[in-house]
């Protein structure tokens, strides 16, 4: 299947659970990076990996804290200790 249709659906399905959508720009951050490229197997499944050893953050505790630290136009963000 089309990662980019996979990324969608993940993002559609993070929507769905928290009752309302996501932000815009973390939304469109979360349906255009390759979550594949980091996390093997099952990348859009909303579930922590372990990579390596280490735990990567399931993508809705992602959104969550993105959501929480309320981004403006021109930040960053680095999730640190996540894993990958």
């Amino acid at each position: 299947m089309d990662p980019a249709v996979l990324r969608d659906d993940m993002v559609d399905g993070l929507e769905h659970a928290l009752g309302r959508p996501l932000p815009e720009e973390i939304g469109l951050a979360m349906r255009t990076v390759p979550r594949r490229e980091f996390v093997e197997e099952a990348p859009y499944d909303n579930r922590p990996r372990t990579v390596d050893g280490a735990v990567t953050l399931a993508p809705g505790t992602v959104a969550r804290l993105l959501t929480a630290l309320d981004p403006r136009e021109g930040d960053e963000a680095l999730v640190v200790g996540a894993g990958g």
